[in-house]
């Protein structure tokens, strides 16, 4: 019986289990609401996972915006003026935007078991992450004083090497970084 999704072996890659963590590996800064702490949890993943992940969210980006634009288009350029012409245009562009929306997570839902890797968000599942995003009470996910809830749909996935420019000049956070990377397996930035 598992209580979770198994971590691979350390520096392995978390959405293949096969590929060496990089500095495109995801990163989730914390800050401790009791003390002057920072925690960085570093998801190892590989160059080949990034790539992936990428190449699927211009995939995804791409299908929303084409079907919106398409029954758009097709709206605008039937004879109708007025009001009737603006709703007609209105309801194509939400229904084109619905439609997208629609067709990506019918997509994303039957996609990881197909391909053998797990999605981006999957970074979220991470055991580790787990933990820290669940102690509310001693961990936050922003520097300021407010214990934050993080939504699963709107959170940023930012890279180690990204983090290494944004902590550049806090050597506290730097120091974070480079423990969170250390601790996951994966060569820290240089």
């Amino acid at each position: 019986m598992s209580d979770g999704p198994r971590l691979p072996a350390a520096g392995r890659c978390w959405f293949c289990s096969s590929g060496l963590g990089s500095v495109r590996s995801l990163a989730f800064p914390f800050w401790s609401n009791t003390a002057d702490a920072m925690r960085v949890v570093v998801v190892p993943r590989c160059e080949a996972c990034a790539r992936y992940h990428r190449r699927r969210e211009i995939q995804s980006t791409t299908t929303i915006v084409l079907c919106a634009a398409v029954p758009l288009v097709v709206a605008s350029a039937l004879p109708l003026s007025g009001m009737v012409g603006t709703l007609v245009t209105a309801a194509a562009l939400l229904g084109g935007f619905a439609a997208g929306i629609a067709i990506v997570v019918r997509r994303t839902r039957s996609h990881p078991s197909r391909h053998g890797r797990r999605l981006a968000i999957a970074a979220l599942d991470h055991p580790e992450y787990l933990a820290l995003s669940a102690d509310t009470g001693g961990w936050r996910q922003q520097r300021g004083p407010a214990t934050t809830k993080i939504s699963r749909a709107n959170l940023r996935r930012e890279t180690v090497a990204h983090y290494r420019q944004v902590f550049s000049a806090d050597a506290t956070a730097l120091a974070a970084l480079e423990q969170g990377c250390r601790d996951a397996g994966v060569p820290p930035p240089s």
